[in-house]
Formats: structure tokens, sequence, C-alpha cells
């Protein structure tokens, strides 16, 4: 009878064992799934959207109740503008069908697809890549527009939002026009840092491939024969703000220029009325980085090198490489992609950790029922000895 006890007594202790193991497993799988699914909710949808579709949002509620009210009664005059930096390429036209939104009156987000413009013929929206080169901006029918912010594809399922929907920025072109100021919800890209024909610094993202030194570079090449905007006062407030080497700056404005030049942009004469003027103006500058002013002779070299550069075939972007030691903006996106790389490898330390602690159980259950079964086989044999 004692027999048939311990023998039952055996085969309970190994099924418990047994079914504990995969109870144990089954929890482990379980775990280990749950923590996958956490994983992928707390990499958070949105990055999910922004990798695979090839859609912007525009919150146009955060731009006040003007720009609303009147998306809520123009569902269809709501668009998005995206061109390059530089301004080459093939893009969309302004508020025709290839810029068209959707507009949700509820939530007050406009979405654009850009494919909406790819069907129409942009085919430069189908090569965005990850260098911080392209802008973005919204427009109203009613003729509101945001100012442009920088963009590239980690951008993809970001939302457009008002930095407080009243701050305004300024045309760098034209000083009558103002756009309101914007910023990504996600991306830490802005305004590009530019410098307006009235002579103010705005901005907060240097483009890609640009710094201080071809942004100043830029404005002398587009007003260097202006002895109004090329004052003393003038430029010696904006090398200031933006801490560059006069002759580095007067060598990629002689590129700039010749640049121009080669493309038909300006004539000889203007290209010539240009590069005297800035010499001219560069001199009365005390160079930030030295404290020193910088001779005209030399400000005249360092022209004509960058000038005669470009003339041999080589870009402007040779040209800033050799003579700036500014970063470009590839650093913004950089930090955004390094945020996100952090993020990732956190998020699977901590499924894998969910996982090996699922193994330590199960196998602390199989230790457990293969114990409880030893011991009964123990109490057999040291009955049996007895009988």
């Amino acid at each position: 009878m004692f027999k048939k006890f311990a023998s039952v007594l055996l085969a309970a202790s190994m099924i418990a064992g047994a079914t504990a193991a995969v109870s144990a497993a089954e929890t482990t799988d379980t775990d280990a799934v749950a923590a996958d699914d956490s994983s992928a909710v707390s990499a958070d949808s949105s990055s999910e959207v922004s990798a695979n579709s090839k859609v912007f949002y525009f919150d146009v509620a955060s731009c006040g109740d003007g720009w609303k009210n009147y998306a809520d009664n123009n569902k269809s005059k709501v668009f998005c503008h995206i061109y390059s930096y530089d301004g080459t390429g093939t893009w969309t036209d302004w508020q025709l069908k290839s810029e068209k939104c959707s507009y949700d009156s509820e939530t007050g987000i406009a979405t654009y697809d850009i494919q909406t413009g790819i069907d129409k013929g942009a085919t430069s929206l189908s090569d965005i890549s990850s260098d911080s080169k392209y802008l973005i901006m919204f427009s109203l029918g009613s003729g509101s527009e945001t100012y442009p912010i920088l963009m590239n594809s980690s951008c993809f399922g970001d939302t457009v939002v008002a930095i407080d929907g009243t701050t305004m920025y300024e045309n760098n072109v034209d000083s009558e026009k103002k756009s309101l100021a914007m910023k990504w919800k996600n991306s830490n890209l802005g305004a590009a840092i530019t410098i307006t024909s009235t002579s103010k610094i705005q901005g907060s993202s240097l483009a890609y491939g640009e710094t201080n030194e071809t942004v100043l570079a830029s404005y002398l090449k587009d007003y260097g024969e202006n002895q109004d905007k090329v004052s003393k006062d003038i430029l010696q407030s904006l090398f200031n703000q933006l801490n560059v080497s006069v002759k580095n700056v007067a060598t990629i404005t002689g590129a700039k220029l010749q640049e121009a030049l080669k493309a038909d942009k300006i004539t000889q004469d203007e290209y010539n009325a240009k590069l005297s003027g800035v010499t001219a103006a560069l001199a009365e500058v005390t160079d930030p980085t030295t404290g020193s002013t910088v001779s005209k002779d030399d400000i005249q070299s360092g022209a004509e090198e960058g000038s005669k550069a470009v003339e041999s075939g080589s870009s402007v972007s040779d040209v800033t490489s050799k003579n700036s030691g500014s970063s470009s903006s590839g650093s913004s996106s950089s930090s955004n992609n390094t945020s996100t790389t952090s993020s990732s490898k956190s998020t699977t330390s901590s499924t894998s950790n969910s996982v090996k602690s699922g193994q330590d159980s199960t196998i602390f259950f199989v230790f457990g029922g293969v114990m409880i079964a030893a011991v009964g086989v123990i109490f057999l044999t040291r009955k049996k000895r007895e009988f």
C-alpha cells in the first residue's frame, strides 16, 4: 500500500515539476512578446510613421484662430510648398493641386503626402535625403504663410507647429513681407540661418553644407556693391555676431561671385562692381577672430583666389571646405539620429533582460520539479531496502 502511495507521490511530483516548467516557459514567452510589444509602442508609433510614410503634418490650429477658422471653411485651400535650399531640383508650383493638403477640422491638422506632388511631376520629392538641405512651408488660400524651416528625410511623419503663434520672421529678400515662425514638433531643425535685406540675422539652423562664413558671403554676393548695406557699422555687427574670419569670407564671396557669373546670373560689370565693393568694405572691418583689420591687398587676393578656383572647375563647397572651419547643420540631424539610436538600444536592452529573467524562472521551476522527483526516488529506494 505504501509503495503505491509513494509511486503516486513520485508521479505527482514529476507532473508538478513538468507543469511548472511548461507554465514558466509559457509565461516567459508571453513576457518576451509583451516586452517586444511594449518596445514597439515605446519607440513611439510616430517614429514608425516617420520611417515608412512620406507625409508631413501641419498644426493649423497652433497658428491661431484666424488660421483655423479659414481652414475650417476652406478645407481645400491649405497648401504645402517644399523646395531645396540651393534652388536646384524639380518641385511643385505654388498653391496648385500638387501642393494641396487634406485637412481635418476636428483636430486642426493638415496632412501633405508627397506622392501628391510626385504624381504631378515634382520628381525631386522622390529624392529627399537625410541631408538638411530642403525647406518646407505651408500657406492658406488667404495669403497667410508660415516661414520656411529646414527639413530632411527624418522629418517624414513629423508635425510643423507655430513657435508661439505670434513670432514673425522677416522675408530674407522682401523686408516688407513677414511670415509666422515655425518649428518641428520632434526634430531640432528650424529656420535656416540667413541675413535679410535689412541686414538682420535670423533663423536657428544651418542648412546642409552651410557655415556662418557662407551665410555672410551670400549676403556680400547679393549686396556687395550697395554701400548702404555694407557700411562699416553693419558689417562689423554681422562679423561680430557670426564670429567669422574676414579673409575666409572674402575668399568664399569671390567663389560665389564667380559661380553666379558662370551661371549668367550676373554680368561681368556686376561681378566687377560687387567684387570691388566687397574688397573696400571688408578692409574697414576688424576681424573678430584675430582682433585686427586685414589689408585691402590680402582681401583682394583672397577674393581672387576663390574666384579663380571656381573658374578652374572647383565648386563653392570645395572652396568653403578649404577655408571655413565652421560646422554645418549635418550635426543637427545627426543628434536626432543619435537620440533615436540610444532609445533603440535602451529598448533592446530592456527586452533582453525580460527574456533573460524568464529563462531564469524556467530553470528554477524545472530544477524544482527535478529535485522533488529525486526526493521521491530516494525515498522509495530507502523503503525498498528496509523491506
